[in-house]
C-alpha cells in the first residue's frame, strides 16, 4: 500500500496508510523511540503553496495563522492545511495518544513535530502522534481526516456521533459581561424582569463566574456565595423558571473548581485527596501566585459527582466548565503528567455531566488537544478567545477567528462563538455572525440595555433561535487570506437545507481602526448548492440579484460592515428566502413541497413577512386556509405578510 507523505519519512517511525473514501494517502505516524528523541524534524512540505495553521495562542484558545513556508508555522499548531502546487490540498494533524500530546511548529529547515508530557508509565510503548492526508476539497479533507482519526484512536467521538445539548436551540442570557464577578440574586432577577418587559425573555440562563463561595480564588464548597445569594441557588432557580420562563438554568465553574483550584483547609474539601503545587517557572503564568491546589485525579470523579448532585438538587440543568486549558498550571510533569491527568479529568467530568445533566455541557477555554482528543460525550465548546465588548481591535478578529477555527473544530463538536452584547455599536455585526454560525445564540447585556428589535431578528416568539443545522465555514477563497490584518472581504457560508446563507463581513483592523473593503461574492460561494440559477436576497439592502453560480458580484463594506445574503435555487420560477424580518430567515422554513406542478406548500416555524422570488405572480396565496396578500415588486421580489404566530402553513398556486 502506498505511503506517500509530503516530506521525507522520519527515522524510527512506522507509517500506516489506511483506505479512506474522499481523501488520499491517509497516513498515521507511530513513534516507537523514547520520548527524549522528540522533537522530530519532518522537513519542508513538498509542493506547498499558501497554508492555514490553527494554533494555540494561549493555554486555552486557538486562532488562525497564514503563510507560504514552514518557517512561519507557529508553535503549538494543531492543524496545518495547505494548497498544493499541483492542485488539491494537504493536511497535517498532530495527535494525543499514549500519554503524549503532540503539536507542530515551524523551523528554517521545515516542519517539526513536538511533544509534551510523556506518560512515564507508557513511555516504553508506541505512540501514534501524527496524521497526514491529501484531498481535492479542503473542507472534506479535514472532516474526513478527523473522522478517520476518531476511528483509529477511539478516544473521542466526532460531533455527528454525539447527542446535541437541547439548550443550543434556545435564546439565552449569560451574566458575565452584565455583572462580571459582582453577580447577585438581585442583579439576575432584575435582568430577567427587564428582558420580560422588553418582550424578549431568555429561555436559558448561564449564571457565570462570581456566584460561588470562594476565598483567594479557591473554591470553598458547593454552596453559593452567602452574601450575594443569601437563600442559596434553589430559590433563585425556582423563581427564574416559575416567574420568568427559564427552561434551562446553567451554572459556571472552573474545571479545577475555581481559578486556583480548591481550598484544602475548607471543611467541604478536606475529604478529597489533592495536589498542592508550587509552580516552577516553566508552567507558571506570568505575574500570578505560584500556589494552586487540584483535586487528585483519583478523586476527580467523586468530586464532580458530589458537586453535580448538589447542583442538580438545586435545579441546575447544565454546566459551563471553564479554565480547562490551564490544567497544566496545576501539575508537575514528573509526578502528574498533564496529558493522562487531563484524560482522567475529562472522563470524570463527562461521566458526571452525563449522569446528572444528560450531557448538557458547555466546554470553555478548552481548545487543547488534551481535551479535544478525549471528547467522548461533550459536544459544545467555546471556539475562540473571549468576546471583549470594550476592545475595538478584537471585534472583527472575533468573527474572523471563529469562522476559521470552525474548519478544524466543527468535526469535534458544535463550536460556540460566545456571547455578545446588543447594546454595543457593532451589535449588528456580531448578531449577523451568530445568526449564520450554526452555534448557540446568547447575549451578555446589562439589565435594561438590550436591543430588543435586533434580538427579535434572531429568534421566534417562543424563544427558539433560527439556527443553521451545521456549523458555518469560511468560503473556499477565504481559507488562506488574512482578512483581519489585510483589507479583504471575508465571507462565511452555511445552509438551511437546500437554501444557502452567505455572510459578508469587514473584519479588517489597522492603526486607523480599519477601512472599507471591497470584493466579490458568488452564489457558488455556498458549497454544494444544487441548481443552475439562483436568486440572492440581501438582508440589509433588500437587493435581489438573479445569477448563475459562478457569476461575480461586487460589494463594498464599511469598517465592521456586514451583509447576509440568502442564496436560493430557482425551481419552476420560484426561489424561497424565508422571513425577511429575520437575519437567518430561511431557517424558519421547515418544509417546502410542490404538491402539484402549480401548487407549492410551505411549512413555517413562525409567521412574519415572508419573502420569495417569482417569475410570475401567484394567482392564490393562503395561510392556514385563509387568503393573504402578495406584494409584488418589479424585479420579481414578492413579500407576503403572514400572521405572527407559531406554525404557519403557506400555500401558493399558479396557473399553468
Amino acid at each position: 500500500m502506498s505511503k506517500s507523505i509530503p516530506f521525507p519519512s522520519p527515522a524510527n517511525v512506522r507509517l500506516e496508510t489506511v483506505p479512506c473514501d474522499g481523501i488520499r494517502d491517509a497516513t498515521f505516524f507511530t513513534f516507537d523511540q523514547p520520548a527524549t528523541d522528540i522533537p522530530v524534524l519532518l522537513g519542508p512540505i513538498a509542493g506547498q503553496q499558501r497554508h492555514l495553521a490553527i494554533a494555540r495562542i494561549n493555554p486555552w484558545s486557538l486562532a488562525p495563522h497564514f503563510g507560504q513556508n514552514a518557517s512561519v508555522v507557529p508553535d503549538e499548531t494543531m492543524m496545518l492545511l495547505w494548497e498544493k502546487e499541483t492542485g488539491g490540498y494537504g493536511v497535517l494533524i498532530p495527535l494525543v495518544h499514549a500519554g503524549q500530546r503532540a503539536w507542530l511548529g515551524g523551523t528554517p529547515d521545515g516542519i517539526e513535530l513536538r511533544t509534551m508530557a510523556w506518560d512515564r508509565a507508557a513511555a516504553a510503548g508506541p505512540a501514534t502522534l501524527l496524521f497526514s492526508a491529501e484531498g481535492d476539497d479542503p473542507f472534506d479533507l479535514v472532516e474526513i481526516s478527523i473522522e478517520v482519526i476518531s476511528q483509529q484512536l477511539r478516544t473521542f467521538r466526532t460531533r455527528t456521533h454525539k447527542e446535541m445539548p437541547s439548550w443550543v436551540d434556545w435564546f439565552g442570557w449569560c451574566t458575565w459581561d452584565a455583572f462580571y464577578q459582582e453577580v447577585s440574586v438581585d442583579g439576575v432577577l432584575d435582568g430577567l424582569e427587564k428582558a420580560r418587559a422588553g418582550g424578549v425573555p431568555p429561555r436559558f440562563l448561564i449564571l457565570d463566574d462570581g456566584w460561588q463561595d470562594t476565598d483567594g480564588r479557591m473554591l470553598q464548597g458547593v454552596d453559593a456565595h452567602p452574601e450575594k445569594f443569601p437563600n442559596g441557588l434553589a430559590e433563585l432557580i425556582q423563581r427564574a423558571k416559575d416567574e420568568y420562563g427559564i427552561t434551562m438554568f446553567g451554572i459556571w465553574h472552573a474545571l479545577e473548581g475555581y481559578w486556583y483550584g480548591v481550598d484544602p483547609d475548607s471543611p467541604a474539601m478536606r475529604d478529597y485527596r489533592y495536589f498542592d503545587v508550587t509552580q516552577t517557572a516553566h508552567n507558571r503564568p506570568q505575574d500570578e501566585p505560584a500556589r494552586r491546589v487540584l483535586i487528585h485525579p483519583d478523586d476527580s470523579a467523586r468530586f464532580y459527582h458530589d458537586y453535580y448532585r448538589a447542583l442538580r438538587a438545586a435545579g441546575v440543568d447544565f454546566v459551563k466548565v471553564d479554565n480547562q486549558g490551564s490544567l497544566d498550571h496545576f501539575l508537575n510533569e514528573d509526578t502528574t503528567p498533564p496529558t493522562p491527568t487531563m484524560r482522567r479529568y475529562q472522563e470524570a467530568l463527562q461521566s458526571a455531566a452525563a449522569h446528572h445533566f444528560r450531557g448538557e455541557t458547555l466546554h470553555c477555554l478548552s481548545q487543547t488537544g488534551d481535551v479535544l482528543f478525549h471528547l467522548e460525550s461533550g459536544n459544545v465548546m467555546r471556539n475562540s478567545e473571549d468576546y471583549y465588548p470594550r476592545r475595538p481591535e478584537t471585534q472583527g478578529l472575533h468573527v474572523f477567528a471563529n469562522a476559521l477555527n470552525n474548519v478544524f473544530m466543527r468535526s469535534f463538536c458544535l463550536p460556540d462563538w460566545d456571547m455578545f452584547q446588543t447594546s454595543r455599536p457593532e451589535a449588528g455585526f456580531h448578531a449577523a455572525a451568530r445568526a449564520i454560525s450554526g452555534g448557540p445564540i446568547y447575549i451578555s447585556d446589562k439589565p435594561g440595555e438590550q436591543d430588543f428589535e435586533l434580538l427579535r431578528k434572531m429568534i421566534t416568539s417562543d424563544g427558539r433561535v433560527l439556527r443553521c443545522a451545521q456549523p458555518a465555514q469560511p468560503t473556499q477563497d477565504c481559507l488562506f487570506v488574512d482578512a483581519y490584518t489585510q483589507p479583504h472581504l471575508f465571507k462565511i457560508q452555511n445552509r438551511n437545507a437546500s437554501i444557502g446563507v452567505l455572510g459578508l463581513f469587514n473584519c479588517h483592523w489597522d492603526a486607523d481602526g480599519g477601512q472599507p473593503v471591497s470584493g466579490q461574492c458568488r452564489a457558488g460561494d455556498v458549497r454544494d448548492l444544487d441548481g443552475d440559477r439562483f436568486a440572492c436576497y440581501h438582508h440589509q439592502s433588500g437587493k435581489l440579484i438573479i445569477t448563475a453560480a459562478d457569476e461575480p458580484h461586487d460589494i463594498t463594506l464599511s469598517p465592521l460592515g456586514w451583509e447576509l445574503v440568502t442564496v436560493a435555487p430557482i425551481q419552476r420560477g420560484v426561489a424561497l428566502f424565508g422571513l425577511a424580518d429575520k437575519l437567518n430567515g430561511s431557517a424558519a422554513i421547515l418544509r417546502q413541497v410542490w404538491v402539484t406542478p402549480d401548487k407549492l406548500e410551505i411549512e413555517l416555524r413562525e409567521g412574519g413577512v415572508f419573502a420569495l422570488y417569482v417569475d410570475r405572480a401567484p394567482v392564490s396565496a393562503q395561510a392556514d386556509g385563509e387568503p393573504v396578500k402578495v406584494e409584488m415588486y418589479d424585479n420579481g421580489l414578492a413579500r407576503i405578510p403572514l400572521p405572527v404566530r407559531l406554525g404557519v402553513n403557506l400555500a401558493l398556486e399558479w396557473t399553468s
